[in-house]
């Protein structure tokens, strides 16, 4: 006899045989779902699969499939209506994974496009920075070059008031001069005259000039054989007696005409020294006029310039300070002050040493000038830093004056309203 099981084989095609059940516990589904779920959203680097496999059957559904198996074998007619709500339970299964699917997608795309953000946000900001940084060096330029600036109108201030002062001891030290060129003023009736000596040996000298002209060789010969000619022809002319003796003179040999040549020459060498003697004294005394003009141009010049300067000294001045520090001396004036000694042992007055020290000043060479100017800028040193001690000192004491006054007045006026209380 052929077992149940085989008939319903044979008779139902749908039928399956029952699973054994299982030992180990399989996962849940919807647990599983969540951990697939905390993966992606983790940022699993693994794509996302279009269509996920089917989930491991569970312990409840082996039950039910052995049900099924049991119920087909005793009732086959109640197959169908169990394997659609299979079906049912499994295509909303698969929908809700599509969804998730979906919405896993979703936050994909939205997690790209954060990150996108994130990287333009941070390259906004690279830029950002980078500009910060342009800026900030930007103002320390501009800082460093307002610092320069603010130096370099100090320096222009400083310049400014060394230039002014200098300007203010300028009348300072023509007053110091005022007594020395008080007595220039003598020299305004000085006119320069030429010594009558000069004048007679020059008159003498072109005397001698014309008497002592060197003779010729021929006229030489001629004053030794004139009387001769004469006697030989007593009755002939002037012009004859030339003639004649021309013609003889050129009939000489060269040794009868040596001699007179020799005086010849002799008498020219003289002359020559006379006449270079007169040229030298000619140059010294056309350098003697020349000077004599030049020193009444430079009287005349200076007592002009000291017509306007006494014009000037008439006007009211301050009194000195005595605490002020004195203008340092310029080089020229050091080398004045050194030279001056050995032009007054020559017996020189104040104006012929000014000129002769100006003169010497303008012929010298930078190298030699150098100690003059480096002793000048020292001095000048030296006069700044007391200067600005001295105008510290004058500003302390302006304050302090200041306050005293405005004390002495609100005691004034406190006396004054103490009084008219008591009149009250």
């Amino acid at each position: 006899m052929p077992s149940p099981k085989r008939t319903m084989e044979k008779d139902n095609p749908h039928t399956f045989p029952a699973k054994a059940a299982r030992n180990r516990n399989p996962l849940k589904r919807e647990n599983g779902l969540a951990n697939e779920i905390n993966m992606l959203m983790m940022g699993n680097p693994s794509p996302i699969p279009t269509s996920l496999p089917p989930p491991p059957p569970s312990f409840a559904d082996a039950e039910k499939e052995n049900r099924l198996g049991l119920s087909l074998l005793l009732s086959p007619k109640s197959f169908k209506p169990i394997v659609k709500r299979e079906d049912a339970r499994q295509s909303s299964e698969r929908t809700k994974l599509l969804q998730m699917q979906e919405k896993l997608t979703q936050m994909t795309i939205e997690k790209e496009k954060a990150e996108a953000l994130l990287k333009e946000q941070q390259k906004a900001t690279l830029s950002l920075s980078k500009q910060l940084e342009e800026m900030q060096e930007k103002f320390k330029q501009e800082s460093f070059d307002a610092e320069k600036t603010q130096e370099i109108l100090k320096e222009k201030d400083k310049m400014l008031n060394w230039k002014d002062e200098q300007l203010e001891n300028l009348g300072k030290e023509q007053e110091k001069l005022q007594l020395e060129l008080n007595r220039l003023r003598k020299l305004k009736e000085f006119k320069p005259t030429l010594s009558s000596s000069f004048i007679q040996e020059e008159v003498e000298n072109k005397a001698c000039l014309q008497k002592k002209k060197p003779s010729s060789a021929y006229m030489l010969w001629r004053k030794d054989q004139w009387n001769q000619a004469k006697r030989e022809n007593p009755e002939a002319q002037l012009k004859d007696i030339c003639n004649i003796l021309g013609m003889k003179w050129k009939n000489l040999s060269a040794k009868e005409k040596k001699p007179y040549e020799e005086k010849h020459l002799a008498e020219k060498e003289f002359c020559l020294q006379i006449i270079r003697k007169e040229s030298e004294k000619r140059r010294v005394l056309l350098k003697e006029e020349q000077r004599q003009k030049a020193a009444m141009e430079l009287l005349e010049q200076y007592l002009l310039f000291r017509k306007e300067i006494d014009k000037e000294s008439k006007r009211t001045r301050t009194e000195r300070d005595p605490s002020k520090p004195k203008q340092p001396l310029s080089a020229f004036f050091l080398f004045l002050n050194e030279r001056r000694p050995a032009l007054l042992a020559e017996k020189k007055n104040a104006f012929e040493i000014a000129i002769i020290a100006g003169q010497e000043w303008r012929n010298m060479n930078e190298e030699k000038q150098v100690p003059y100017k480096e002793i000048a800028n020292k001095l000048k040193y030296q006069y700044l830093q007391q200067m600005e001690l001295y105008k510290r000192k004058k500003d302390e004491g302006s304050t302090k004056a200041r306050n005293i006054s405005t004390t002495t007045e609100q005691q004034k006026q406190s006396e004054v309203e103490k009084g008219t209380k008591k009149v009250q």
